[in-house]
């Protein structure tokens, strides 16, 4: 089921753990309609902005997205993870150069989420810069109403630590 232009549902459900323990990482109704939004009013206005910036098609790819509370405690996430509601992903970028994969460091993503958080050009209240081993990936987070509401806030994760980038 396609979600936005650009993503599909299947994208933000699918998880390797979810298939190896057979846990059903469906979401309900109300949590497919926070997933539509996130498509929609995060990943497609950041694969536009990076698109410009590139002058290029680029491609995001969510590593995780929404998880089930089942899934999400199976893998270690927090009680508190926007995961659990469709509003936050995972994301890797990259863009074709020819035949090259050209993948986008996820600290480059990082500083440019930041700077059009800063532009008023994209809206976000969370953006994360985590790794874990080889794995590096940025979170990114929306939440379009509640106490959370675009905190613009910008974490570092150090493989232990969380540590307090900014808030814009």
């Amino acid at each position: 089921m396609k979600v936005s232009k650009h993503f599909t549902l299947e994208e933000f459900t699918y998880s390797d753990t979810a298939k190896k323990y057979n846990i059903d990482n469906t979401p309900n109704e109300f949590n497919t309609k926070i997933i539509i939004h996130t498509a929609q009013y995060l990943l497609e206005p950041l694969r536009d902005l990076l698109g410009m910036h590139y002058g290029k098609t680029v491609y995001i790819t969510i590593t995780s997205g929404y998880r089930c509370p089942t899934l999400n405690s199976r893998i270690g996430g927090s009680n508190t993870s926007q995961h659990k509601d469709g509003y936050a992903v995972d994301i890797e970028t990259y863009y074709m150069s020819g035949k090259k994969k050209i993948v986008i460091n996820y600290i480059e993503l990082y500083n440019l989420i930041k700077q059009w958080v800063k532009q008023g050009k994209l809206s976000v209240d969370q953006c994360i810069q985590e790794h874990s081993g080889n794995s590096k990936w940025v979170h990114i987070s929306h939440h379009p109403s509640g106490r959370t509401r675009d905190r613009r806030q910008f974490l570092k994760y150090d493989g232990k630590t969380y540590t307090l980038d900014t808030i814009l």
